[in-house]
């Protein structure tokens, strides 16, 4: 099995397995505060196997949500059309087309954050007890968030990752490494957890 990052140097901060903490690239100066524009992703073809629960928290508020297979997806934010761009650089160099018609997608917008605040999203994908038997070797992009702080603080975050050619037997196995929560934080201040 082949996993693959999807990265792009000017467009966005490389994930990894691990929680994702990227490093700010653009700060500027302005307004003290910033506004982030956030995508939980789940593949389509994923899905017939379980779902992916998000949760997130911003100025001492949290909500949770999840997305499943049938639900009504939303499009990436039109701003750059940076989710598109991700999924096409990295189709590009996979020999794979995706769009956001791939995709469940639910978008999250939080505005006028200060400079010393964050918005720290952690998901997982949850393993359906009745799933359909995996009999052939397949590719998937990983459940994830992707997006972007705009405003005094600007970058772009992702946490998705490809998974190229997964073979029937490391199935299981994979999906269960799935199943650990992840963490991705957008904020001026970045540390390691």
């Amino acid at each position: 099995m082949a996993t693959v990052l999807i990265s792009c140097v000017t467009l966005m901060s490389c994930g990894s397995d691990d929680d994702e903490t990227p490093t700010p690239n653009n700060l500027q100066s302005g307004d003290k505060t910033f506004n982030v524009y956030a995508s939980a992703v789940l593949d389509k073809n994923l899905a017939e196997y379980g779902y992916m629960e998000v949760t997130y928290t911003c100025q001492g508020k949290t909500e949770t949500f999840q997305l499943k297979k049938g639900d009504a997806s939303e499009k990436f934010p039109t701003a750059d059309n940076f989710g598109v761009r991700v999924l096409s650089f990295a189709g590009s160099q996979l020999g794979v087309t995706y769009t956001d018609d791939n995709f469940i997608i639910r978008n999250v917008q939080l505005k006028n954050l200060k400079m010393d605040e964050s918005a720290v999203f952690k998901y997982k994908f949850v393993v359906a007890e009745n799933r359909p038997e995996y009999t052939e070797k397949s590719d998937f992009v990983v459940p994830g968030v992707v997006g972007y702080a705009t405003g005094s603080y600007s970058v772009v975050y992702s946490s998705l990752q490809y998974a190229k050619g997964l073979k029937v037997e490391q199935f299981e196995s994979w999906l269960e490494k799935r199943t650990i929560e992840r963490t991705l934080t957008f904020s001026p201040n970045q540390s390691q957890e």
